[in-house]
């Protein structure tokens, strides 16, 4: 059968201050009517159903994911008690699934991303589950690049043709690059950006774990009953590395391969990422309001533009927000907290939250 696995244990720094730690930004609708996780598991229902959604996130959001997701049965939500990365994230889902299904197919999911071609998505999906399913392959979705640039890591593929859909032994992956080599990555057409999406059995991630993370896989043995205590996520996560999927497996394995998709997909990593998902205006300007029921498309805020041009506003209260006569700012209102930022110096407000910490 075929399992979604939606990994939601992010804390969306660069989207402060709407996103926070009590509430990330895979709870927030930046990109629609509903909450990014909602959208992330209303995706994948047509493959999986009800039942066959598994959602990894912190055990202070497990209530928040029932409540932004409905439909998820409640054993499948799962709360860590620490953060430690992808790996154990999907070592814990693996097990879990894998023990209940020895024919479980997992497709991996972050919580928090936008993808606007919904049936060509799906398409990729069912492609990749063939190929996981009969073949044993660890794959992955990469994206072709539009622009250089440094804020993914990135995949580099046999087959510079890329068409969307082929299935394409994978040559390395490469981690977030400088502008100088993202640039050359563009113009080699060789490179994708890596997704952090994958597919594969759950019996076959978990060969690749016994093969290249031994410890970890131990571990998953302590995880695999049909109870799930707190003493026995605690003792997983405590022993648990802190490492990403990609370093831990994916750039160790060998049987890894990559499926470009043109899906219309964004990470919305950034408030410059939700301006450009956003409806914009004659003059480029794009509003939103941060709460449920209320997305970037088409909903009113108290902004009024003069003599502006292609700015974001978005405004957690309602308040009444006014830009005369500037460009390019996005300007981020919440009930504590007003951020005002160049849409160029997007990826900076991580270092306002470090600097907020300190």
């Amino acid at each position: 059968m075929i399992y979604g696995v939606i990994m939601a244990g992010g804390a969306g720094t660069r989207l402060w201050p709407a996103s926070r730690q009590e509430k990330p930004k895979q709870f927030l609708p930046l990109t629609g009517q509903h909450s990014m996780i909602r959208q992330t598991a209303d995706r994948i229902h047509p493959l999986t159903g009800d039942e066959r959604i598994m959602v990894i996130t912190s055990e202070h959001h497990t209530e928040q994911t029932k409540q932004n997701i409905p439909y998820l049965r409640p054993d499948m939500v799962i709360g860590e008690p620490m953060a430690r990365n992808t790996a154990p994230c999907i070592a814990l889902a693996a097990a879990r699934l894998h023990a209940a299904d020895p024919d479980a197919v997992m497709i991996v999911l972050p919580a928090d991303h936008h993808i606007e071609k919904k049936e060509a998505f799906l398409t990729i999906l069912r492609t990749a589950v063939e190929e996981a399913r009969d073949h044993h392959t660890l794959v992955t979705i990469g994206i072709q690049p539009t622009h250089p640039e440094t804020g993914y890591g990135y995949i580099q593929a046999n087959d510079a043709s890329h068409q969307t859909g082929n299935i394409l032994p994978v040559e390395r992956f490469v981690e977030k690059p400088n502008l100088a080599t993202a640039e050359e990555f563009l113009r080699s057409g060789e490179y994708m950006w890596n997704s952090g999406m994958f597919v594969w059995r759950a019996s076959a991630i978990l060969q690749a774990m016994e093969d290249h993370m031994p410890d970890l896989f131990t571990l998953t043995l302590g995880v695999r009953g049909s109870q799930l205590s707190r003493p026995d996520l605690l003792a997983f996560f405590e022993g648990a590395p802190a490492v990403s999927i990609d370093v831990g497996v994916m750039e160790r394995a060998s049987n890894v391969k990559v499926i470009p998709a043109d899906i219309g997909w964004s990470d919305v990593g950034s408030w410059k990422a939700v301006y450009d998902l956003g409806e914009k205006d004659a003059e480029g300007n794009a509003e939103n309001i941060a709460s449920e029921g209320a997305g970037v498309s088409g909903s009113a805020t108290n902004a009024t533009f003069i003599g502006a041009k292609n700015n974001l506003v978005m405004t957690e209260t309602g308040k009444r927000v006014v830009l005369i006569g500037v460009e390019d700012l996005c300007v981020v209102e919440t009930e504590d907290a007003v951020l005002v930022l160049h849409r160029d110096q997007a990826q900076r407000v991580k270092e306002a939250v470090e600097k907020g910490k300190r």
